[in-house]
């Protein structure tokens, strides 16, 4: 399995753009698989300087109703006008980030997007085929990222705060890999590793960003709640690889406890898993 980090917040490749945003490429046996598109078409740029061949990925998946995850759908469907993109039936409806001061911006996906016929709707769960499935019921409340506070949804004409049911997860079996890829995390990634297990023990490796960093506010999550999850997180035999909302703050945290268990997937990085 090869995990290339098409767009992220930082970069370690000359040449290729970065954005506040997350476009993983995950390769394996049987799939090419696009998780997130990023904020713009910059991820399918970078695809290209890269020598990627977008054309072959037979699978997209949006994690949330973000457009730091699905702002470059519509350079998706361009260049893959065939391609089937799973989402969660609310990931169209319409979110926003609270900013300073007290102004609401409209963070949702182009909803005119819907009419195209691309999209797969997905319920709770969902098994694409023995290597590939999707869930997002995830409950628990524990150890969710406090930041979660500045996110809100529009539910039958009334602005409420979002309860992120628009998240789904990706779970992918390899060989003797079991692996989670999250976008955001925004459900906690505690909770989200233990609803994981109930779809089968044994995960081998979690990737994705797990929203201990706000950009526009310029806030990190609290440091003793970060501590706590580094030490939950240690306790299982899980290799982690983070990025985007995580924070490169929170990261270097959770690395004091977890140590080489743990990396980051900056733009460009090519992983073999």
């Amino acid at each position: 399995m090869i995990l290339t980090t098409l767009i992220e917040n930082t970069c370690d490749r000359p040449g290729l753009e970065c954005e506040h945003g997350l476009s993983l490429l995950i390769e394996t046996k049987k799939h090419v698989i696009l998780f997130d598109t990023g904020a713009s078409g910059n991820f399918a740029d970078n695809a290209e300087k890269m020598k990627i061949d977008l054309s072959k990925v037979d699978i997209a998946i949006i994690s949330h109703g973000h457009s730091d995850h699905g702002g470059g759908l519509e350079k998706l469907i361009a260049l893959c006008p065939n391609v089937k993109i799973y989402v969660r039936k609310p990931t169209f409806d319409p979110h926003y980030s609270h900013r300073p001061p007290n102004a609401a911006k409209f963070i949702g996906l182009d909803q005119t997007l819907m009419r195209q016929g691309h999209f797969i709707y997905t319920e709770d769960s969902l098994k694409i085929d023995d290597e590939l499935e999707l869930f997002s019921n995830v409950d628990e409340l524990k150890h969710r990222p406090s930041l979660n506070r500045y996110l809100t949804m529009i539910q039958n004409g009334h602005e409420m705060m979002d309860d992120f049911k628009h998240e789904q997860h990706l779970i992918i079996r390899e060989d003797e890999k079991i692996v989670l890829i999250a976008g955001c995390a925004h459900q906690g990634i505690v909770n989200i590793i233990q609803k994981a297990s109930s779809y089968g023990n044994g995960l081998t490796h979690v990737i994705g960003g797990f929203h201990l960093h706000n950009r526009t506010q310029g806030m990190v999550d609290d440091v003793q709640e970060i501590d706590v999850i580094a030490k939950i997180l240690d306790k299982l035999p899980i290799h982690y690889y983070t990025c985007h909302c995580t924070g490169v703050e929170p990261y270097l945290r959770l690395k004091e406890t977890l140590h080489d268990r743990i990396d980051y997937c900056s733009t460009g990085s090519v992983v073999s898993i």
